[in-house]
Formats: structure tokens, C-alpha cells, sequence
């Protein structure tokens, strides 16, 4: 079978394409969104013409068969999608999903309602003949006479879709693929790292960080997962946080100096028109002085190079006029992700023996070079990957000018971005995901 990629970005050029492929026939891999936007029946962006084509080969009549990924996505009969979906005139429907029956009943009433309408009767009494009755029994103080009944109730259900649902593991697969060793390795911490661990505990740990009022699970794990990975990590967060800092008063600054800039609109030494009342010119004239004050409080901000900046008010925390005359409050300069660094020197900051899953990792690496294995490594963390990016680049350089660097672990080897290792994260572009 030959397949074909298609990448057209005017609706015109779309319809053309679908048009040619309801008549010649194969196999159309459409995303739901993409389906959602050109089946609309009645949408004014699209001309007549154009119209009719995506409701002739996606609705009415439709493809001789509809395939339908991650069939939970059509949880909800009420959104769009399903309606978008149900829509289709198209008989033969297969709805695939790893989700199991448990999971949510609920949203299998709509994947089952989309296969086959009706066989689980309206959906208020599969409410009251499934849903509900399984849900009772679920509990852990239910009753014996609810677990029974949940029992039944699903067992019920189960024989109502035998029919139409079929269940597959991983065992229809198993004689077609290689067998696979997993093993999960304990890594013990270096002693920076143990310091660091310990340092955080002490200190950090279960405490408010950054100006939240109690200490948080999720901030703390995610500092200590910082720690065992390398200490370089710790670097790369408080640059990261610098930067977003460094945004935020620039952004703070640009709103200041669109407020002074009023002094450059009014004159309150200009005649007012015989219709204007003489309260609306003192509230002009206030307005100016104010405008005045606070163009002279930036310029000896400006002059002082002291970061500062006035307080702003919202809808939610109002700020008196008065007071932005009288207040200046001053920008902290603390960067509370840098607790880590009286604990950790230059040096030891790009050594990769300060991690021992760098330097596994490494070894891995060097093992699988020498054999011509294809290694693939997962990282749930951005930081992991620039880290392992960085030290494959110092191992890299090392090697090309001769030396052997014992902070590398005595690595070697070339590593060059998009010829000896490739990168794939969110900023991977359609196209290069796919060379």
C-alpha cells in the first residue's frame, strides 16, 4: 500500500484532496479538531462549493468506514466533537480505546452509543440499570447486598456488549515481539549531592518558598529531583527563574511608562471650552499634577539606577491614587532558587562526577558506541536532557582537542548534535519529527 503525507494549510486545497479521495478511494488520517472544523454544516467561512465537497466526502455519505483513536476523546454527547462525529452517515464504525470498562461508565455509554445507538438504551436509565448500581458497590463501606448487586449489574453488562466489544492485552502481540528485560537501578548520591539533599531538608523542606503561605509535596520534590540529578540542574532552574524575573520588571517598567506618559497628552494650562464645567477642569488639572509627579519619581529613578517600581492597582486589590504618589516600593533582587549556591563551587558545578547516573549513563553510552547499539533515553525533565546535551558536548570537545578530562570520567568520543545523537522534545518541529 502506498502512503502519502499531505500538508495543506488552505481550505480550498483541503476540499480539493478530500474530494479526490472520496472518489478514487483509500485511507484519509484526519485529526478530530481538523474533522470537527470541516464538517460544520453551517459554517460561513467556507464558499458553497467548498461546502458541499467536505459534507460529501466526510458527512453525507461519508467514507465506507470510520476508525475512531482514542475513542474516549468522545466522552461527552453534548460537545461539539461527538455531535460533530454522530453526525456521520457512515454505518461501519470502529471505536478504539485503551481505557477499560471501569474506568468511567459514563464515558462508555458514549463510545458504545457511537458503535451501536440504542443498545444501551437513554442514557438516564443506563444511569439507573449500570452506572449507578456499580458505583454503589464500589465503596469501601458498601454493603453486601450492594456488592452483590454490583456484581450482577456488571456482569449484565458485560454479556449486553459481548457482542459489540472486543478486548485485547498485550498477549495478541506477545509471540511477534522480542522479549524485553526491564531492571530498575538504585543509584546511590554523591557527597555534593548528599549535602545539598540534606541542606534542603533542613532548611527548605515543608516551609514556604517564594511567597506561598505553606509549604508544598509537588516544589519540594521537584528541587530535590533538581539535586539527584546533577547540581548543574540547580543552575539551570535559577537562570531560568532570573530570566522570567527579568521579564516580569521589564514588563512592570513598560506599564509605568505608559502611565507617565499622560503628562504628555494634558495641559493644564490650556483654555477649556465654555462647556466644560470647572470641576471637570480641576479633575484634568489633578490628573496632570499626578501625571507630573510620577514622570519625576522615574526620571530620578532612572537617574539613581535603583530598581523600583510604583505599585499598581487591579480590580480585585485597588491601589488609592494617593498612595502611588507617596509609595515607592522597591524590587527584591533575592532569587530564592539559589539557596544552593554557598554549598557548591564552580568547579564542581560542571563535573560530571558529582552524579552517578550521568556517569552510568555515560557508561552506557560508551558501551552501546562500541557494539553499534541504538540507545533511546527518556527524560520526563527539559533540564535532564540540556544536562545530558551539555556533558556529551564537553566529552566531545575534549576529544577533539587530544585530552582526556578527568572531570568527563575520563569519556571520549564524538558527539555532535544531528549526526551522532538527535534531540526530540515539544519544540521539535513537525517536519524534523519526521526525517
Amino acid at each position: 500500500m502506498t502512503t502519502k503525507s499531505y500538508r495543506y494549510k488552505q481550505n480550498k486545497e483541503r476540499a480539493s484532496q478530500l474530494q479526490q479521495w472520496f472518489q478514487n478511494g483509500g485511507v484519509c488520517v484526519l485529526g478530530y479538531e481538523m474533522f470537527r472544523n470541516l464538517s460544520a454544516e453551517n459554517s460561513k467561512k467556507y464558499k458553497k462549493k467548498m461546502l458541499k465537497n467536505f459534507q460529501e466526502s466526510l458527512v453525507d455519505p461519508g467514507p465506507d468506514l470510520v476508525v475512531c483513536d482514542e475513542g474516549h476523546l468522545l466522552k461527552n454527547e453534548k460537545t461539539s466533537l461527538s455531535q460533530a462525529m454522530n453526525r456521520v452517515l457512515t454505518r461501519r464504525r470502529i471505536v478504539l480505546t485503551g481505557t477499560p470498562l471501569q474506568n468511567n461508565l459514563k464515558e462508555y455509554y458514549c463510545m458504545v452509543q457511537f458503535v451501536k445507538p440504542n443498545l444501551l438504551g437513554k442514557y438516564n436509565e443506563y444511569l439507573n440499570r449500570f452506572v449507578n448500581p456499580i458505583t454503589n458497590g464500589q465503596y469501601t463501606d458498601s454493603t453486601e447486598h450492594d456488592i452483590r448487586v454490583m456484581k450482577r449489574r456488571s456482569h449484565v453488562l458485560h454479556k449486553m456488549l459481548d457482542g459489540a466489544v472486543q478486548r485485547r492485552d498485550y498477549g495478541v502481540l506477545a509471540p511477534f515481539l522480542p522479549p524485553k528485560h526491564e531492571y530498575v537501578l538504585f543509584i546511590t548520591l554523591t557527597e555534593v549531592q548528599i549535602k545539598l539533599y540534606q541542606f534542603y531538608l533542613e532548611n527548605y523542606s515543608r516551609r514556604p518558598l517564594a511567597g506561598k503561605s505553606s509549604g508544598f509535596l509537588f516544589p519540594d520534590f521537584q528541587s530535590l529531583q533538581r539535586i539527584w540529578t546533577h547540581p548543574l540542574v540547580l543552575k539551570y532552574n535559577s537562570d531560568r527563574y532570573e530570566i522570567m524575573q527579568q521579564k516580569k520588571r521589564d514588563k512592570e517598567e513598560e506599564d509605568y511608562d505608559s502611565e507617565g506618559s499622560l503628562v504628555n497628552f494634558i495641559d493644564d494650562n490650556s483654555t477649556t471650552e465654555e462647556s466644560t464645567t470647572e470641576e471637570s477642569s480641576d479633575d484634568m488639572s489633578d490628573i496632570s499634577d499626578d501625571s507630573r509627579k510620577k514622570s519625576k519619581k522615574k526620571k530620578s529613578k532612572k537617574k539613581g539606577k535603583d530598581k523600583a517600581y510604583t505599585p499598581r492597582g487591579t480590580r480585585a486589590n485597588p491601589v488609592e491614587h494617593e498612595e502611588i504618589d507617596q509609595e515607592v516600593v522597591e524590587v527584591k533582587n533575592d532569587n530564592p532558587t539559589e539557596w544552593w549556591m554557598p554549598l557548591v563551587t564552580e568547579q564542581e558545578i560542571d563535573d560530571m562526577r558529582n552524579s552517578h547516573k550521568l556517569i552510568l549513563l555515560f557508561d552506557i553510552l560508551r558501551q552501546c558506541d562500541a557494539i553499534g547499539d541504538k540507545l533511546l533515553v527518556f527524560s520526563q525533565s527539559l533540564y535532564s536532557l540540556d544536562l545530558i546535551e551539555h556533558f556529551l558536548g564537553k566529552v566531545d570537545d575534549a576529544t577533539q582537542e587530544g585530552r582526556v578530562d578527568e572531570k568527563l570520567g575520563g569519556h571520549i568520543g564524538t558527539w555532535s548534535p544531528g549526526v551522532d545523537y538527535f534531540r526530540l522534545d515539544g519544540s521539535t518541529s513537525c517536519e524534523n519529527r519526521s526525517i
